[in-house]
């Protein structure tokens, strides 16, 4: 196999993106590109600055996403970072984020859907998307996950098949009610719909990558599909929780996590009935009284319109963190789980048969 097709998955999780960071670095280093990224929220973020970076250095404007403009600076930063406690450092944080606040919870008769403004992160992202390089021919295939709110179903926008990502698209993968607002877009038609946080449906944008992967046209024996996941919020843990806060982080982790297990198992099953086709189909008689089968839609599908998936790996992030962590951005806790996105991925790498 001369040609190699891989897609990246990216969770959501707020501070918890990080890691993903730490992952795609150590990625890259090994030469591991994605032609295909899906994101939710944070994931969103990551997909975006991957595939549209300013100066066109995907590691080095996600380094400046995580390193600098991120982390909580300022009085407020260093404050954070003198404090050992947990929990305090992620009171302090909520406390002095008062300058992101929604301003019309301040203004009296005027009602409010968020707590806090999106302003500040938009002027973040700025920073490190270049929007025409995200849209380009070139740029891999991104796709990012949104929830309808009024019809609660989980949209995709991409930025392929004639089709444009924005500022608001990103930031309305991202937008988790209560803490931000809803994001109004357009479609073609100039309807508007209001959208927020693509978690709501579903935290892991698996379906999609492993859509898009086995519907690429190349033919089967001419490429290797890979696939990569991101996993922020381990849905196995070897402890039992012992008092409300672990309950807490628990219910959060359950609530985000993936059934990641099930969709590769079911894809796994997928690659098996395609080898199968294509091994059937090499064995049949030509002749028309089997036209019958060929022509069958499932066979057809099996065999021209899906291909097999010949490798995967799963990096998860098994540090240990409480519920309120996924909006811990003290520079601490963001290089820490940069280092053990990057780590874990080494060590992922070296127990797989991944890149042979």
């Amino acid at each position: 196999m001369s040609i190699k097709k891989t897609a990246f998955v990216l969770q959501g999780g707020g501070a918890l993106g990080a890691y993903e960071y730490g992952v795609i670095k150590a990625l890259y280093e090994r030469n591991v590109r994605p032609e295909i990224i899906t994101g939710v929220s944070i994931g969103a973020y990551n997909a975006a600055v991957l595939a549209g970076a300013v100066d066109n250095d995907p590691i080095k404007s996600l380094e400046r996403l995580w390193c600098e403009l991120m982390p909580v600076g300022g009085l407020v930063g260093g404050l954070v970072e003198l404090v050992p406690w947990e929990g305090a450092k992620q009171a302090i944080q909520l406390a002095g984020s008062v300058a992101y606040i929604n301003p019309k919870l301040v203004i009296p008769f005027i009602p409010a859907t968020s707590i806090y403004s999106t302003q500040s992160l938009r002027r973040y992202l700025e920073q490190v998307i270049d929007f025409d390089r995200l849209n380009s021919k070139s740029a891999p295939h991104v796709v990012i996950n949104t929830t309808n709110i009024k019809t609660g179903k989980l949209t995709h926008f991409e930025n392929k098949n004639g089709n444009r990502l924005t500022m608001d698209h990103v930031v309305a993968s991202g937008s988790i009610a209560p803490l931000y607002p809803e994001v109004s877009i357009s479609n073609q038609q100039g309807e508007e719909n209001y959208y927020w946080d693509g978690g709501f449906c579903s935290n892991t944008p698996l379906s999609m990558a492993i859509r898009l992967l086995q519907s690429n046209g190349v033919a089967p024996q001419d490429v290797e599909r890979r696939l990569v996941v991101a996993e922020l919020f381990p849905r196995q843990t070897d402890e039992m929780p012992g008092n409300l806060e672990q309950v807490a982080d628990r219910i959060m982790e359950l609530q985000c996590s993936s059934k990641i297990d099930l969709d590769l198992k079911f894809f796994k099953r997928i690659s098996s009935y395609i080898e199968l086709v294509h091994m059937i189909d090499e064995k049949l008689p030509k002749n028309k009284e089997y036209d019958e089968i060929r022509n069958h839609p499932a066979y057809q599908s099996l065999l021209y319109d899906h291909k097999k998936i010949d490798r995967h790996l799963v990096v998860t992030l098994r540090d240990d963190e409480n519920a309120l962590a996924a909006l811990d951005l003290s520079k601490s806790a963001l290089d820490r789980r940069i280092k053990s996105g990057y780590d874990d991925t080494l060590t992922s790498l070296k127990n797989s048969n991944f890149l042979h």
